[in-house]
Formats: structure tokens, sequence, C-alpha cells
């Protein structure tokens, strides 16, 4: 009888960002009859707490890439200045 597969995530991390990929990763993982092991560390731990998930943001990488989005600017957000045929 083969070995069943089984995946372990850390998740030490508590925005949302990366724990909606933990989740993610876990029920995908269990719906296809993986035996999944998910262990929360440091700032993940905190998240188990009732009401952590709801107060949990992104980090401020995303924050700061959010506003300059929101800017008008010309070009992308990258400083390309625009699409050219030639």
């Amino acid at each position: 009888m083969p070995e069943k597969k089984k995946l372990a995530l850390i998740i030490h991390s508590g925005t949302i960002d990366k724990l909606l990929c933990a989740f993610t990763l876990g029920s995908t993982a269990a719906a296809m009859d993986i035996e999944v092991h998910l262990y929360f560390t440091f700032w993940g731990l905190n998240m188990l707490k009732k009401g952590a998930m709801e107060k949990a943001g992104l980090p401020a990488t995303y924050r700061k890439r959010e506003s300059i989005c929101l800017q008008p600017h010309d070009g992308d957000v990258w400083g390309n200045k625009g699409y050219s045929d030639s």
C-alpha cells in the first residue's frame, strides 16, 4: 500500500495575505486527501485568538504599493512612460 501524502505548513506571520495562502493550500490539500498539519508560531499563533482574523491587515509593502497605484501618474507604477509601437 502506498504511503499517504502529507503537507506541513508553518504559519509565522499574522498578515492576511500569508494567512489566506496557508488556509488555501491546506484546504486544497485536504480536499485532495492529503494529510495536512498547520503549525502556528509567533504572530501566526496570535491569529488563532477569537476576533484576531478581523484585525489582520496587509503588510506595509502592500499598503505602500496600494497608495502609489491610487495616485495619478504618467505611465505605470514602475516608472515606464507608456507603451509605444515604434
